[in-house]
């Protein structure tokens, strides 16, 4: 990659040093393996505590009655973040279920604090949930 069009600033960042600044995080077991565990920009930071989106999803995802589903941390005054999923339900959809497995299978500063049902994701151009649109229609607490 040689730059981002027309944003220098981002270029600037990514290409820092000898290295491209994907915005990844993982880390590497001691067998050379590569885990990806999110992405920078989406990693949620509730109440000092940092908590990776791709987690809450896979396990709200894997729900019964839950078509899709996307975790994004909106603004909360007493938190900095809270957690939210915007569950894509199917006909099956339940949520005391939803909110069961999530108490079963996550700490309590991992569960979502909320859960919106949305009729879609959003999508970007390259086919990717976008959580922009999904965090600003966010109407608060």
């Amino acid at each position: 990659m040689g730059r981002y069009h027309g944003l220098p600033g981002a270029t600037a960042r990514t290409l820092a040093g000898d290295w491209l600044h994907t915005g990844d995080i993982g880390f590497m077991d001691g067998d050379g393996y590569v885990y990806l565990l999110d992405r920078k920009y989406d990693m949620i930071i509730s109440g000092g505590m940092n908590v990776c989106t791709t987690e809450v999803e896979q396990v709200v995802s894997a729900c019964t009655g839950v078509a899709q589903a996307a975790v994004a941390g909106v603004p909360r005054p007493d938190w900095g973040e809270a957690v939210v999923a915007f569950v894509v339900p199917d006909d099956d959809f339940d949520q005391g279920l939803l909110e069961q497995a999530c108490r079963r299978e996550l700490a309590a500063y991992k569960r979502p604090k909320a859960y919106r049902l949305v009729e879609h994701l959003p999508l970007t151009s390259v086919g990717e949930i976008d959580k922009k649109p999904l965090k600003a229609s966010w109407q608060g607490w």
